[in-house]
């Protein structure tokens, strides 16, 4: 069985690279598709420019299960792997392990499973990573087994020996007190030198000679081996070209964020006019032979429509890409808006007018405005549960904000209770305190 590289930087942590974590799939009512993980990588992102990584530990956050930390995860992005007899996307991670034993764990393959943790299904998002022992897991990906390790600085072997030894022209054996020796091994090259005392006259000898020889000739190997490690500039230009491809690819499935885009075309201006002026320096210094008539100018001509074309496809794929973001968020805040104002007599076509009114004025808007529809109507409902709305009991939650007024504390009760709904229809695993507190800091 094929296992994953991994290294281990100089302190002593241990890095498995590129290993998948999640892949597209279904569970019961929920569809964990490519739009769920692309929202899913798209925070991860998000969280990692930030300076966060999710967590990676040892079993399940459950009642039964012993937990222990093990370390974090990078999310690096999506691609395609064979699941089931199909192809499916996959989110692929960087497994950092930072405890020792649980490196050792690892590397001796006892645990070789692997689960996610995700804390809320309609907020797409890879909150952490169990490594399992014994529990089959849902996902059943390739194994986690490491192959190779690569330690820092173990790329070059060097080492160094001293003795003492007799001196092969002495012509007195070892009876006459023999000269250090210090033998440097460095790759697949060694170097002997030798030590004499001052009162030793050496006499020339073949054996001389036969030495002085092979150490110039290891040194020879060794810059010969060190020139054929050497990278050409050719290889050096192959390796770190651009995959355009991959880019667009990327643009396009929304791996890269408005953000990046943005970033992309300054640096895309910002080498177009840097390529400009050097050339125009160069043609004053230097005197290079007369070009034809026109041919100069033909090719400024070419490269800026290229310029243009390459900048004309960067703002399209740029718009799309904000049109996407724009559609998800809207979808999302309607939904949320419609869980809200469940059992309100606000007419059969609510949710197109609530489409329409994010559509037109906006994220910020659209908040203010649920937030009123919430507040003037009260919940109509036959169901005995809706008696809850009316509960004059102020839960302890909301207490905290009496020092914001009274009004606060209404509408941290009124969250409160809206948290009850959407935990009782299955529609959330938010805590309590997480949800008022995003609410009322919303608000």
């Amino acid at each position: 069985m094929n296992g994953y590289q991994a290294t281990r930087d100089d302190q002593g942590i241990l890095t498995i690279h590129r290993v998948p974590i999640f892949v597209a799939c279904s569970r019961g009512e929920n569809d964990f598709d490519d739009a769920w993980i692309t929202k899913a990588v798209q925070k991860a992102f998000q969280a990692a420019s930030e300076g966060y990584h999710p967590p990676l530990h040892i079993r399940h956050h459950d009642a039964q299960s012993d937990v222990r930390a093990a370390g974090y995860f990078r999310v690096l992005g999506t691609d395609s792997i064979q699941f089931k007899g199909k192809l499916r996307t996959a989110i692929f991670a960087d497994l950092v392990i930072t405890d020792p034993t649980v490196q050792g764990e690892v590397l001796s393959r006892r645990l070789p499973y692997r689960s996610v943790e995700i804390f809320d299904v309609d907020n797409p998002a890879i909150d952490s990573l169990a490594l399992l022992d014994h529990e089959a897991p849902y996902l059943e990906l390739p194994m986690l087994m490491v192959s190779d390790v690569q330690d820092a600085g173990a790329t070059m072997a060097q080492s160094v020996a001293l003795t003492r030894v007799p001196s092969p022209w002495s012509g007195s054996g070892a009876s006459r007190e023999a000269a250090m020796v210090a033998c440097f091994r460095r790759g697949h090259s060694a170097h002997v030198l030798f030590q004499h005392p001052n009162d030793m006259a050496p006499t020339p000898n073949p054996k001389q000679v036969q030495m002085a020889c092979d150490e110039e000739k290891m040194a020879d190997t060794y810059e010969e081996e060190k020139m054929m490690d050497e990278p050409k500039d050719d290889e050096q230009m192959q390796d770190g070209m651009m995959d355009v491809a991959a880019i667009v690819a990327a643009i396009e499935d929304g791996t890269i964020s408005v953000a990046d885009m943005d970033a992309i075309v300054a640096a895309v201006m910002a080498r177009k006019a840097a390529s400009e002026a050097p050339a125009e320096e160069v043609e004053e210094e230097v005197a290079a032979p007369a070009a034809a008539p026109g041919e100069s100018m033909s090719r400024r001509r070419a490269s800026s429509i290229e310029m243009a074309r390459a900048l004309g496809e960067v703002a399209a794929l740029k718009a799309r890409l904000e049109e996407r973001e724009a559609t998800d968020k809207r979808r999302e805040d309607v939904t949320v808006a419609l869980k809200r104002l469940e059992g309100r007599p606000l007419g059969s076509d609510l949710e197109q007018k609530l489409v329409a009114f994010h559509a037109k004025h906006g994220p910020k808007a659209f908040t203010a405005h649920v937030d009123a529809m919430v507040e003037t109507f009260a919940a109509y409902s036959e169901d005995p549960r809706a008696a809850m709305f009316s509960n004059p009991v102020v839960p302890a939650v909301a207490n905290r904000y009496l020092k914001d007024g009274v009004e606060a504390v209404d509408r941290a009760a009124r969250f409160a209770r809206e948290h009850a709904e959407l935990v009782r229809g299955g529609h959330t695993r938010m805590s309590l305190d997480r949800y008022v507190e995003l609410n009322m800091a919303r608000n």
